[in-house]
C-alpha cells in the first residue's frame, strides 16, 4: 500500500490530479496510511480550488486523529485564506486542546487572532 501512496503523491506532483486522486482513494480506509491519504486527498482539492472539498478532507482527518497537526494546520490555512478569521481562531482554539505546543498552530491562531482584532 505504501507504494500506491507513494505513486499517487508522484502523480500530484506532476499535476495529474485525477490520476492521483484514482490511486490514492482506496488508502482511505487503510489505518496505517489514512493520515497521509486523506492530506493529500485534501492538496489535491484545493490545487484544483475545490476548496470545500479540500476542508472536507482536512476536517475528516482531524476528526479521526484529533492529535495530527498537519490536519488542522492545513483547514487552518483555507479558513485564513477565505478571511473566515472567526472560525479559524475557533478552530485553532480546538486544535490547541489536542496539540498545545505545535508552534505552527501557534503561529496561525497569532495571526487569525490579530485580524478579528482588526476588524
Amino acid at each position: 500500500h505504501r507504494a500506491r501512496l507513494y505513486l499517487a503523491e508522484g502523480h500530484f506532483f506532476l499535476d495529474n490530479f485525477q490520476k492521483a486522486r484514482e490511486t490514492v482513494l482506496p488508502l482511505l480506509d487503510d489505518e496505517q496510511l489514512r493520515d497521509r491519504a486523506y492530506l493529500l486527498m485534501g492538496r489535491i482539492a484545493a490545487s484544483q480550488n475545490l476548496f470545500d472539498e479540500a476542508k472536507g478532507y482536512f476536517q475528516e482527518l482531524a476528526t479521526l486523529e484529533p492529535w495530527n497537526s498537519r490536519a488542522w494546520e492545513f483547514l487552518a490555512v483555507l479558513l485564513f485564506q477565505e478571511q473566515d478569521y472567526e472560525k479559524c481562531a475557533s478552530l485553532l482554539g480546538e486544535a490547541l486542546e489536542f496539540v498545545p505546543n505545535d508552534p505552527v498552530i501557534l503561529s496561525l491562531y497569532g495571526s487569525a487572532l490579530q485580524q478579528l482584532d482588526r476588524a
